[in-house]
């Protein structure tokens, strides 16, 4: 059986420009995030609620693909020391309450008005106050219902849920989204919207997803 509930998140692609160093680069913003909202099913002793929470939000301005998770790692918000946002941050929370699990997940185009691959996006652990990445950032796909998987490499990333049937278990990874800075004038990444849905999927086939929204 594969159960497919959504709960909301809302991206916003914003009109407003940056100039800085001689270039004009476009905002990608965050807004009405609807979290602490769960969902799950039942499926051999398939128990798995999902709760998404916005950690950074606000707009966001382009940066170097290496200095993620770095900034991440300084800051623990992705900002900059001038305070400008470099990436939308959030908490993938999976609660389980059922058998041990292993997920795998991905990032699924739905409608990408992007004409440029600098849309990227990656997976991180947090232990204590570090960050590590798990998945190779990558660039998103641009076609309608391409999947985007959530890779090492070319190796399949799992997240590996403790057996929760007794007294249920936590596992915490985050999405990292963010505009990749070419180097260059980026006036073809202004006023552009993305929608996507994220899956994990169980090693019994069911699914959780959440629905990344653009208004």
């Amino acid at each position: 059986m594969k159960i497919n509930k959504s709960l909301i998140l809302v991206l916003v692609i914003s009109a407003v420009v940056f100039t800085a160093l001689g270039g004009t680069f476009a905002y990608l913003s965050i807004g009405n995030v609807r979290n602490n909202t769960t969902i799950g099913g039942k499926t051999y002793d398939f128990n798995v609620n999902l709760d998404a929470t916005a950690i950074k939000s606000g707009k966001l301005i382009p940066v170097a693909d290496n200095l993620i998770i770095s900034t991440l790692n300084s800051s623990h918000v992705c900002e900059d020391t001038r305070g400008y946002g470099l990436c939308t941050l959030y908490r993938i929370r999976f609660t389980n309450s059922g058998s041990a699990e292993t997920m795998t997940g991905n990032l699924k185009t739905l409608t990408s008005t992007y004409t440029t691959n600098n849309l990227k996006y990656q997976l991180f652990t947090l232990s204590g106050s570090t960050y590590t990445a798990i998945s190779t950032a990558t660039a998103i796909n641009r076609t309608a219902n391409a999947i985007n998987y959530f890779k090492l490499n070319s190796t399949d990333v799992t997240v590996s849920l403790s057996d929760g049937s007794t007294s249920s278990t936590t596992k915490d990874v985050y999405l990292a989204i963010w505009i990749s800075d070419p180097g260059n004038n980026q006036l073809d990444d202004q006023n552009k919207t993305f929608t996507g849905q994220l899956s994990f999927t169980s090693t019994h086939g069911s699914t959780i997803t959440s629905n990344f929204i653009n208004s």
